[in-house]
């Protein structure tokens, strides 16, 4: 049985849970190891690397939003990320050939560039495999020595053809998830104290706990309107809002919540930003997402295609009222259902598995 290292970066959630569906996917047929580059690489320069991209974020979005878009900074940058990378890959080709691994898979630039020089310096003779968790393409994520490409729309496989990509390296997979949970919805309402005539409200800030308001929240308290509210890792902003509601009946505050599949399965509207696999698993479940905020560089983008394609619900100045539009007549929930751009979100795992069959 080959061997399959996924490499990824667990700063945010998203490039970790991509690993892990890929790897569950993939654990049938290959001998699957999971390792957070992190923590594998663990240095001051790792550190270091990690804390300013948090700083920047919390502090200076409009910083990063440079850094991803600006074409100049671009072109100037995209040739070092290999080299650079090269100063902290010791431990990552030290675990390669201690494993002994077929494959490695990527699903963030950084371990991407690592593995890249590996195979540059012709350190790893195996199959190099990238993989996306987003809505576009940026420069940044394509390296020409990878064996493959899982792209997760078709925008993506045409881009990568126009930079000299061959087809043949190019798989269109959607955003890979794990089999779908099988639940007992009257027990995740008792658990979560919610009535039988509640419309469900789920406020969700991602694994950073960003852009959730008291105000919009407020907005919406009312009659037979239960609201739960996800805080992520933001520990500070958990213990804000669990003070705010403490004795609320119709307010639940959590923090990093283990199994988001039960929020969305009873859930009627998610309010939250446009990540790449929180987008992916709110409409595996038809679930309508009203958008209150994107985080700079990749979720702007995710959001200009997600709004082209009718998958999430407009950013507007008062989303109040498009949430309470849509808990009355559920008009864009009902769309969701035959909107044939879902396809284009979701996969047969089968696409994943006859692309690694033919590494």
């Amino acid at each position: 049985m080959k061997k399959i290292l996924i490499l990824y970066t667990s700063v945010g959630e998203g490039h970790k849970k991509i690993a892990e569906n890929i790897g569950a996917v993939l654990s049938a047929d290959y001998e699957v190891d999971l390792v957070d580059t992190l923590h594998l690489e663990k240095g001051k320069l790792v550190d270091k690397g990690a804390g300013l991209y948090l700083w920047i974020l919390n502090r200076a979005p409009w910083l990063w939003d440079f850094f991803y878009n600006n074409k100049l900074f671009l072109k100037l940058t995209l040739p070092l990320r290999v080299s650079v990378a090269g100063l902290r890959s010791k431990k990552a080709l030290n675990l390669i050939r201690q494993k002994k691994y077929d494959i490695v898979l990527t699903t963030q630039v950084n371990p991407s560039a690592i593995v890249s020089y590996l195979k540059k310096k012709k350190l790893f003779m195996g199959k190099f495999v990238i993989a996306f968790s987003d809505y576009h393409l940026h420069p940044y994520w394509v390296f020409k020595n990878a064996d493959l490409f899982l792209a997760n729309i078709k925008e993506q496989k045409e881009e990568m053809q126009g930079m000299g990509i061959p087809e043949s390296k190019i798989a269109v997979c959607g955003i890979t998830l794990k089999p779908k949970q099988k639940f007992s919805l009257p027990q995740i309402k008792e658990k979560l104290k919610i009535g039988e005539e509640d419309m469900v409200v789920l406020f969700s800030g991602g694994s950073l706990g960003v852009y959730l308001k008291k105000a919009e929240i407020e907005k919406l308290r009312g009659k037979n309107i239960k609201i739960i509210i996800v805080c992520g890792k933001n520990k500070k902003l958990f213990e804000n809002m669990r003070e705010y509601y403490s004795g609320s009946a119709d307010v639940a505050v959590f923090g990093y919540y283990n199994n988001m599949e039960e929020l969305y399965a009873v859930a009627d509207i998610l309010v939250g930003k446009p990540g790449g696999l929180t987008v992916a698993e709110c409409l595996r479940f038809r679930l309508p997402m009203q958008i209150n905020a994107c985080m700079p560089g990749q979720e702007k983008l995710n959001y200009k295609y997600l709004l082209s394609k009718n998958l999430v619900m407009p950013l507007v100045p008062d989303i109040s009222v498009e949430i309470k539009g849509e808990l009355e007549s559920k008009k864009f929930r009902n769309q969701l259902g035959n909107n044939p751009a879902l396809a284009e979100i979701f996969k047969d795992e089968s696409v994943i598995k006859d692309a690694f069959a033919k590494l």
